[in-house]
């Protein structure tokens, strides 16, 4: 072979090895981001039923909550079908003597007593799913006792208007162990509030989505 063609040949030969080896290192890359990117998506969180993820996202009143609500029992005392006198109690969740306050009992001494008059079963709008004012307090871990009236029983605390309560039950924060979402389809993928991490879960939250956008859900569609 003369050797102008012996060069020629090992020239190519050269370029072709480097082609393989170009070649390779691409589809290592390509293969690497494909890996990567199905790890960490938010999707790929342990698998969850839809129900633990309802019972998560939308925990019953009972539920033990890590933090005290402003707001306290509520006793009720009706006085026709749409009406009741109203008692409650709350106390600051700023200020100075919340700040000083160290303890649940120390918390409670700065708790102001207060009275008013209105229909627990008040529906509240489309912005908190159309639930009543009775179901927001439930949502919220606030008890409510139904009481008789004694004889001579007078509202304990200083009257509010029925809407100044009804403001301070919706700024209450309902509890949820859920801080967002993302739908696609039928798949759902979230985000616990605390060191629990990700989550999947495949279902409708047609019929849950204004609760879950009510107590802060990040719902992304």
């Amino acid at each position: 072979m003369p050797r102008n063609q012996r060069t020629v040949w090992k020239v190519e030969l050269k370029n072709n090895k480097s082609l393989k080896t170009v070649a390779l290192w691409v589809f290592l890359i390509v293969i690497f981001v494909a890996i990567y990117t199905s790890v960490s998506r938010p999707g790929a969180g342990r698998q969850e039923k839809f129900s633990d993820f309802v019972s998560n996202a939308l925990p019953p009143a009972y539920a033990a909550t890590g933090t005290v609500p402003t707001m306290e029992k509520v006793l009720v005392y009706a006085t026709g079908q749409n009406d009741a006198f109203i008692e409650y109690s709350v106390f600051p969740s700023t200020g100075a003597e919340a700040a000083a306050a160290t303890t649940a009992g120390e918390l409670a001494k700065t708790r102001t007593s207060h009275w008013t008059r209105g229909d627990l079963k008040m529906p509240l709008g489309v912005a908190e799913g159309g639930q009543t004012l009775y179901n927001a307090l439930s949502d919220r871990g606030i008890a409510v006792k139904f009481m008789t009236p004694a004889e001579g029983w007078k509202p304990n605390g200083t009257e509010e208007p029925f809407s100044a309560f009804v403001s301070e039950v919706l700024q209450q924060t309902p509890r949820t162990n859920v801080k967002q979402i993302t739908v696609r389809g039928k798949e759902i993928i979230g985000e616990y509030t605390n060191s629990r991490g990700s989550f999947t879960t495949v279902g409708d939250i047609g019929p849950y989505r204004q609760a879950l956008v009510a107590r802060g859900i990040t719902v992304v569609e």
